[in-house]
């Protein structure tokens, strides 16, 4: 009965849709970059999080949800528990034990839940692994890159985010590398921009 004056959407797929159902209704694509921020240092701030400054410390952001994919970063850490590697897990957790992973106590994954110091991960992680099926534009991705992380991802057609990123140095996608040598690569070697 009642409709705004125009809807406001984060993906091409939304105005589709919206206009499906309300062929006159005016939508549009709200999308925008994130501003570049300068990284803390490293160290100091993985010692506030209460976390060891000599691990590998890799980031997913997200709700837990099949599509989300965070069983494959489960499976790598079940098999990395001897490496240096801490996985970090943010964001709503009520559908973790609906995921297929089969155990969620493996030590080298710590689930934070959701918070509202997200940033202060961001600003000090080695990695972003955003291994999700399926997307609409998600944000995750581009605060990732405004933190100058490098960021490990499938190549998603939807959203155009492929051919967004495709060329993006940060970048590096699943489909390119073996995922558990490609972070076995990094240890040694984080991402230290103090």
């Amino acid at each position: 009965i009642h409709h705004p004056d125009a809807y406001v959407c984060v993906s091409d797929y939304h105005p589709k849709k919206i206009k499906e159902v309300f062929p006159d209704a005016k939508a549009y694509v709200w999308d925008y970059d994130i501003s570049p921020k300068e990284r803390p240092d490293r160290a100091e701030t993985l010692k506030g999080l209460g976390l060891d400054p000599d691990k590998l410390h890799i980031l997913n952001v997200g709700l837990f949800h099949d599509n989300k994919n965070q069983k494959l970063i489960y499976d790598i850490a079940e098999k990395s528990l001897e490496e240096d590697i801490q996985f970090h897990f943010i964001g709503n957790d009520c559908y973790l034990c609906n995921c297929g992973i089969e155990n969620t106590n493996i030590p080298n994954c710590k689930v934070w839940g959701e918070r509202n110091d997200v940033e202060k991960f961001y600003s000090c992680m080695d990695l972003f692994f955003f291994p999700s099926l399926r997307e609409l534009n998600p944000l995750s991705v581009k605060e990732a890159l405004s933190w100058g992380m490098p960021i490990l991802m499938n190549k998603l057609e939807c959203c155009g985010l492929y051919e967004r990123y495709k060329d993006n140095e940060n970048i590096t996608f699943i489909d390119d590398v073996d995922p558990e040598e490609y972070i076995k690569s990094k240890l040694n070697k984080p991402n230290k921009k103090e």
